[in-house]
């Protein structure tokens, strides 16, 4: 699998299922400005609420195909194996499907992850051990000082002059280089 960062703002996430599990993976997407919709039957009473008050979409149903026609990730996230494969059977090639409870069928995985500033630290231990990647991500993260995170947020704006500048593509690494040797 290739690790990505991907901008899911005003993005489409159709998650199929209306549980617990549901509800947090939801909550992930809707931190970083995804448009959610949940697709279930029956919902725990955090999705309820967040639908109640209109911060995501609940259409109390059993998922159809239309369901799913919109969505840039699709969470297939019911109680019933033979539901979920059949979400995965349904979703077109250029949606990106993962299976909740079959790794191996889906497209992608969800890793833990931390982000302070413009700091991003992801770790996945492809379905071994989610516990084990949340400790590292939180072991890595406090190893990192809120001086380091300043500096981090004044390389961005340095390089962005950089880049807007007229030197060469050449002297341009040079300085990028430089300034991530300082650090």
């Amino acid at each position: 699998m290739l690790p990505l960062m991907i901008d899911m703002k005003g993005r489409k996430v159709t998650v199929a299922g209306g549980g617990n599990i549901a509800l947090r993976k939801l909550r992930v997407f809707m931190e970083h400005g995804a448009d959610v919709t949940v697709v279930s039957p029956q919902a725990v009473d955090g999705i309820r609420k967040l639908a109640g008050s209109s911060e995501i979409q609940w259409k109390q149903k059993t998922v159809e195909k239309t369901d799913l026609e919109d969505a840039f990730i699709i969470l297939a996230a019911t109680d019933k194996r033979e539901i979920n494969e059949w979400i995965k059977d349904q979703a077109a090639q250029h949606q990106l499907v993962s299976l909740i409870d079959q790794g191996s069928l889906s497209d992608f995985h969800m890793t833990s992850f931390m982000q302070r500033g413009h700091l991003s630290v992801s770790v996945s231990t492809h379905g071994a051990s989610p516990i084990l990647g949340k400790k590292l991500c939180r072991q890595f993260m406090e190893q990192i000082n809120e001086s380091f995170i300043g500096e981090l947020s004044l390389m961005a704006q340095k390089r962005q002059e950089i880049n807007r500048s007229a030197v060469s593509r050449e002297e341009k690494v040079m300085l990028l280089k430089q300034m991530a040797e300082e650090v």
